[in-house]
């Protein structure tokens, strides 16, 4: 268990990510700005319990998967959500470009494919494609001008509108369930559920076979449907929306699941505006 000093530096390492996120925040805006098409914005700085959490998390040989907090690439985190896997491309393409890149210093720090968590999913299901970015902003390479947060790291998460209900479902599922399944090291039945749900959603919305190649998109939805009648998860998510939860739990788009093997992710009434904030910062 880490002292009070110990809480005080994780605070201090964090509050100093606060100038990077804001000049990365209006960096992004102002190419969202540009396009012609929709994007959901959100930003944050990684909450002091869960950057805690990860410090304590171990591997099975009992050895600490993270050793210090300058490890972690993740304390600012811009992330974008784009109605689909074209806008989310062509964004991301542009935003790395040769013309796009001229105009700032700030550099990626892994290559491109390192995160893509859409061409290579994690086993637990998760979808998306995070950049880790270091802030060099021009007179950087100075020494009369470099700042204190000079080169600290940001990560820009890039999910379509299918990959972030589902995680959004995963999220609230565990709140309500008390569990931890997008940190599963190992799966769990529960966790092979949510694996089920994400291959079934990007087959059905996005035309991608990127997991259980081996099984009929049929074969999982027995799976899944088999799994829901031992563990009531779907049940239990829609039980949450006859309690006061309900307008905020529609404040995100949630994953739903219908009878006869029907999929689809139901989005709010209203229409997306650029720039709105998600209140979903659970990371």
């Amino acid at each position: 268990m880490g002292s009070e000093a110990d809480f005080d530096l994780v605070d201090q390492w964090r509050s100093s990510h606060g100038y990077v996120i804001n000049t990365f925040q209006a960096w992004l805006k102002k190419r969202i700005a540009i396009k012609p098409y929709n994007v959901e914005f959100a930003q944050r700085l990684k909450r002091r319990n869960t950057v805690i959490d990860k410090l304590k998390r171990k591997d099975d040989a009992g050895k600490p998967l993270i050793t210090d907090v300058s490890a972690m690439h993740d304390f600012a985190g811009c992330r974008m959500i784009f109605e689909n896997l074209s806008d989310l491309h062509d964004f991301r393409n542009d935003l790395s470009s040769t013309a796009v890149m001229k105009n700032v210093k700030h550099e990626l720090r892994y290559p491109r494919e390192k995160y893509d968590y859409i061409e290579a999913p994690k086993f637990t299901g998760y979808r998306g494609i995070h950049d880790v970015y270091r802030h060099l902003p021009r007179g950087s390479d100075r020494a009369e001008t470099k700042k204190p947060w000079d080169g600290l790291l940001v990560e820009i998460q890039y999910r379509t509108r299918a990959q972030h209900a589902w995680a959004t479902a995963v999220e609230i599922s565990d709140l309500i369930d008390g569990e931890r399944t997008k940190f599963e090291m190992d799966q769990s039945k529960r966790g092979r559920f949510f694996a089920i749900a994400s291959e079934i959603i990007a087959r059905k919305h996005e035309y991608l076979e990127r997991a259980f190649l081996e099984v009929s998109t049929a074969e999982l939805q027995a799976q899944l449907q088999e799994l829901e009648n031992e563990l009531g998860i779907l049940q239990r998510l829609s039980a949450l929306k006859q309690f006061e939860g309900e307008e905020k739990l529609q404040e995100h788009t949630v994953l739903n699941v219908f009878q006869k093997n029907r999929w689809k992710c139901r989005a709010r009434g209203d229409p997306v505006q650029k720039f709105r904030r998600c209140d979903c910062q659970g990371h």
